[in-house]
C-alpha cells in the first residue's frame, strides 16, 4: 500500500509542476506561455482523478500505480497535444530578432508600452510595436539598457507622460510582449525598423519626412533610417 501511495504521489508532483508552469506563463516566462490554458485544464483533470482515487480505499497497490501512471501520462499528453495544435499566424516571423531576457519591471513597462501604443488594435499590431522596441534594444544606436530605451524622453510618449499606466491591459499586449522577447516579430518589419508613428495622432512630421517608410499596420506607420 505504501508503494502504491508513493507512486500516486507522482501525480501530485505533476500538479505542482503544472502549477509552476501556469504561474510562469502568467508572469510571462517565454517557455510556457503557450501552455497556460492547457495547463489549467490538465490540473483540473488530475485533481479530480486524485479525489476519485483516494475515495477507493480497497484499491491494490498495483492498481493505484497504474492509475497514477495513467493520470500523469494523460496530463502530459494533453499539454503536448494542445500546445502543438496552436498555430503560429502566417504574419509572425519566429526569428525576427535575437530576443532577450527582461526583468519584471522591464517586462511590465514593455507590456504597458505595447498596450498603449497599439490599444484596441490586433495582436499583429501589438507585436510590431514590441518589435520596434526590441530592434532598438538589439541595435547599435540606443544602448543595451532596455528600461532606459523605453523610458527615454520624447520616444514612447505614453510611457514618458504616464498615460500608458491608465489603460486597462489587453491580453494580447501580454502575449505580444512575450513573443517579441522570445524573438518573434511580424514579417513586414526589418531589423532596423526603429520608429513608428500614428499620423492621425502625431503632429510632429520629423520621422515621416526624414526616415524611410517600411509598412503600415492598422494605421501605425513604421520607419527605418534611410538607405545610404
Amino acid at each position: 500500500m505504501t508503494k502504491g501511495k508513493n507512486n500516486f504521489d507522482a501525480a501530485r508532483l505533476v500538479i505542482c509542476i503544472l502549477a509552476a508552469l501556469a504561474f510562469g506563463a502568467y508572469l510571462g516566462a517565454p517557455g510556457p506561455k503557450v501552455w497556460a490554458h492547457p495547463v489549467s485544464e490538465v490540473m483540473t483533470v488530475i485533481s479530480e482523478q486524485i479525489i476519485k482515487f483516494e475515495s477507493i480505499p480497497n484499491e491494490t497497490a498495483k492498481d493505484k500505480k497504474e492509475i497514477a501512471g495513467a493520470v500523469t501520462a494523460a496530463g502530459i499528453e494533453m499539454i503536448v497535444a494542445e500546445s502543438q495544435a496552436e498555430e503560429v499566424p502566417g504574419y509572425i516571423c519566429l526569428n525576427a530578432n535575437r530576443g532577450g531576457v527582461a526583468d519584471r519591471k522591464e517586462k511590465d513597462i514593455l507590456i504597458h508600452l505595447i498596450n498603449a501604443e497599439a490599444y484596441g488594435l490586433s495582436y499583429k499590431a501589438k507585436v510590431a510595436v514590441g518589435q520596434v522596441v526590441m530592434n532598438r534594444w538589439k541595435g547599435p544606436y540606443y544602448g543595451d539598457d532596455l528600461l532606459a530605451i523605453m523610458t527615454a524622453p520624447h520616444q514612447f510618449t505614453p510611457i514618458h507622460n504616464g498615460s500608458a499606466f491608465e489603460k486597462q491591459i489587453e491580453p494580447d499586449s501580454i502575449k505580444a510582449a512575450n513573443a517579441v522577447l522570445g524573438g518573434s516579430g511580424v514579417t513586414e518589419l526589418t531589423g532596423d525598423t526603429y520608429y513608428f508613428v500614428n499620423p492621425d495622432f502625431t503632429e510632429d512630421k520629423t520621422i515621416e519626412q526624414s526616415m524611410e517608410f517600411v509598412c503600415e499596420i492598422e494605421g501605425i506607420h513604421f520607419y527605418k533610417p534611410p538607405t545610404r
